[in-house]
């Protein structure tokens, strides 16, 4: 049997491989505030692009931009996820739908809306996430 060494892109890892597994467990590590098992599950060169408008708006790169924009989005706001739902998207894949309840640290308004996050998982890492916000301009007017 011919064996090749996997691609540094591609290694091992003890996660689920499948995109749909991948973000489950991403997205129970978030909810339950476990960042790091979150960053665990993040590619190094990942990137992280929040909706334009936003007081953090900004590309991040791999876990430690994960990390400061989840500071800067809590620096700013109590965010809570209400709910949310996740599809399959062709192979690699999968677009999360989420009610969130933002309330903004300095003024204490809350807003009810909607989000939806585009996320690219291969070889069971996180490589790529687009985020849309229903009403940027209302959250940064909290």
């Amino acid at each position: 049997m011919i064996r090749s060494e996997p691609h540094p892109d591609e290694e091992e890892h003890t996660v689920p491989q499948e995109p749909m597994q991948v973000m489950e467990t991403f997205m129970a590590a978030v909810r339950s505030g476990a960042l790091a098992d979150a960053l665990d599950l993040v590619h190094p060169e990942a990137t992280f692009r929040s909706a334009p408008g936003l007081p953090y708006s900004a590309a991040y790169r791999g876990p430690e931009g994960l990390a400061a924009m989840y500071a800067a989005v809590f620096g700013h706001y109590d965010l809570r996820i209400d709910e949310s739902r996740m599809w399959p998207v062709g192979d690699d894949r999968v677009l999360l739908q989420a009610r969130v309840r933002f309330v903004s640290r300095a003024s204490g308004k809350l807003l009810d809306t909607t989000t939806v996050e585009i996320y690219t998982v291969r070889n069971g890492l996180v490589r790529d996430v687009d985020a849309y916000y229903k009403d940027p301009a209302a959250v940064s007017a909290l």
